[in-house]
C-alpha cells in the first residue's frame, strides 16, 4: 500500500494541521485475519475522521472549494478500496 498524506498550512497563524492517513505499513506485521480486520476498522476510523478535518480545513478557510473537492474525492476512493479489503478479508474466514 502507499502512503495517502496531505499536510495544510494555515497562511494567518503559521500553525501546521495534519490530516490522519491510511497506510498499510502500519498494518504490516498482522498475520492473523481477524486482527488485520480489527486493523481496518480503525483505519476506517481514521478515514472518517480525515474527512472531518478536511471540512473544518474548508470551514477555516485553509483549503478552497476545489481543493477540498479533489481531496474529499480521493477520500472517497480509499475508503471504497478498504471497505473492498475488509469484505474480501471477511470472505476469507468463513
Amino acid at each position: 500500500m502507499k502512503y495517502y498524506v496531505y499536510v495544510l498550512k494555515s497562511k494567518k497563524d503559521k500553525k501546521s494541521y495534519n490530516l490522519n492517513y491510511y497506510t498499510g505499513q502500519e498494518g504490516y506485521g498482522r498475520f492473523h485475519i481477524q486482527d488485520n480486520i480489527h486493523f481496518c476498522y480503525y483505519s476506517r476510523g481514521s478515514l472518517e475522521e480525515t474527512k472531518d478535518w478536511l471540512r473544518k480545513s474548508k470551514n477555516r478557510k485553509i483549503i478552497n472549494e476545489k481543493e477540498y473537492n479533489e481531496l474529499y474525492e480521493f477520500l472517497i476512493i480509499i475508503a471504497k478500496q478498504l471497505n473492498k479489503y475488509i469484505s474480501s478479508l471477511k470472505s476469507k474466514t468463513k
